[in-house]
């Protein structure tokens, strides 16, 4: 098992989790969309997928969105997607590529990782939680759709 920063190369395996994870969240994206995103994603660096690799096969994926905080004036990071192929859940592979995430974020001086997930997501929270994540109970999260 690898982790690794997916390029182009990577993109037909990487798209097929990441329509996966679509659907998991009530998207009905098409492959196609998926593939374009991601191609977009990577060819204007507008973020950092890092990819978990089991000979060959991309088998969790986080996505890395950048931000600052105005009042620190330092860099964040948005883990925005995290996911892992359900024939590969249960062998920390979502904790291996969050470490590598904290760490990465840690050598390029990066203030704070956040992230988001639903209320009812509980395997998500406890693995957050188990990997020194703080809920914040002092901000709400709002969202004005379009």
């Amino acid at each position: 098992m690898s982790i690794s920063i997916a390029s182009i190369k990577d993109i037909d395996n990487l798209s097929v989790l990441f329509n996966q994870y679509q659907k998991f969240y009530g998207e009905n994206a098409s492959l196609d969309d998926s593939k374009i995103f991601l191609t977009n994603r990577i060819i204007n660096k507008e973020s950092i997928i890092y990819c978990c690799k089991n000979d060959g096969n991309i088998s969790g994926f986080a996505q890395i969105y950048f931000s600052y905080s105005s009042v620190t004036m330092q860099k964040i990071w948005i883990l925005n997607d995290l996911f892992v192929d359900q024939n590969f859940r249960g062998l920390g592979i979502g904790e291996k590529i969050i470490s590598h995430v904290i760490r990465n974020a840690s050598k390029n001086k990066i203030k704070s990782v956040i992230l988001e997930t639903l209320q009812d997501n509980k395997i998500a929270q406890n693995l957050y939680k188990k990997m020194l994540f703080i809920e914040e109970s002092n901000v709400k999260h709002f969202v004005h759709k379009i």
